[in-house]
């Protein structure tokens, strides 16, 4: 019987001082990790004249545009040549460029203007300007940039517990038990002699 409780007390002691000990050893970890890379492209940059417009009254640009694209539209006039600036979508060949069925964007009496947009419907859109000032193409400048994420991966190595910090407890125990169990089987002993 004493043999027994000092193998039992000996393999827990083993075993606690383990798992106490275990815990505190990290170990590389090689993982693959997802990041993003902000991608932009200019799509509209100035303007081409579609008529004789110095001096003008009124302009447009047009372009084909997906629901949910992310765009940044910049816009700078000549100060002194306050503008208004629209974004109409639904436009059609025989009303382009200068109107729409809806106007998604407006902005009166603007020089500078620095805005992000999510398109709401896929469709064909023109940015358009007015004003009751003249003024020629050359007066106002846009560049309008479609923006993105696309996702890349790369190899990433870590270093990490052997064991969650948590067994470090289960051990603390497993050892004073262990421990406990041998100073019963040497007190044991020492009535039994």
């Amino acid at each position: 019987m004493n043999k027994a409780l000092v193998t039992i007390g000996v393999f827990a002691l083993i075993i606690g001082i383990l798992l106490t000990a275990l815990p505190f050893v990290y170990i590389p970890s090689h993982t693959t990790q997802a990041y993003q890379i902000p991608k932009s492209e200019v799509i509209v940059d100035g303007w081409t004249p579609i008529a004789a417009v110095a001096p003008a009254t009124s302009m447009a640009k047009g372009i084909e545009l997906t629901a949910g694209d992310s765009l940044n539209i910049q816009v700078n006039a000549t100060a002194g040549k306050g503008i208004n600036f629209y974004v109409n979508s639904g436009v059609t060949g025989l009303v382009y460029p200068y109107s729409g069925t809806a106007t998604e964007l407006t902005y009166q009496n603007v020089t500078t203007l620095n805005k992000d947009w999510t398109v709401p419907v896929s469709s064909q859109y023109s940015f358009v300007f007015n004003s009751t000032n003249l003024f020629s193409y050359k007066d106002v400048s846009l560049l309008v940039t479609k923006q993105w994420s696309d996702t890349a991966y790369r190899e990433v190595t870590q270093n990490v517990q052997l064991l969650p910090f948590q067994i470090f407890y289960l051990g603390l125990g497993l050892a004073f038990s262990g421990l406990a169990i041998l100073v019963y089987a040497n007190i044991k002993r020492k009535q039994s002699a």
